[in-house]
């Protein structure tokens, strides 16, 4: 088996190949390889935003950051309101004015994080013991 150094090698060799404009999608995936290595200790794991996103996690930390008159935005290049899908081009913290989110979002943001927290549980709670 390779080692991980091997295989980043291999990776970062196929990407220099890739002319960025006509193959950006892939890329991408090959950028996404080489950013989700764990790292030496198995403590941390790379997410991407949109997982964070659909979680509920960003909301509901963001009603925290209220408080401060602070959030962590997120901007899209394309978003579908109806299916809540997107392509992420950015995340940033900002100052904000406004103070808390509307009934509708927060009730589904509630949801996403009980089905968040019902789908992984067991592995949370094996996480928190060791």
């Amino acid at each position: 088996m390779k080692s991980r150094a091997e295989i980043r090698e291999v990776i970062t060799a196929i990407n220099s190949e890739i002319d960025a404009d006509q193959n950006s999608e892939y890329r991408n995936a090959l950028e996404w390889v080489l950013d989700t290595e764990k790292d030496p200790n198995n403590m941390t794991t790379k997410e991407n935003w949109n997982t964070f996103r659909k979680s509920g996690l960003l909301l509901i930390i963001n009603q925290f950051l209220h408080i401060f008159g602070w959030s962590i935005c997120v901007k899209f290049s394309t978003y579908n309101e109806r299916t809540d899908d997107g392509t992420i081009v950015d995340v940033y913290p900002a100052r904000v004015k406004f103070r808390g989110f509307d009934e509708k979002s927060t009730s589904k943001a509630y949801l996403q994080l009980s089905e968040y927290m019902d789908k992984n549980s067991k592995e949370l709670l094996d996480e928190a013991k060791n």
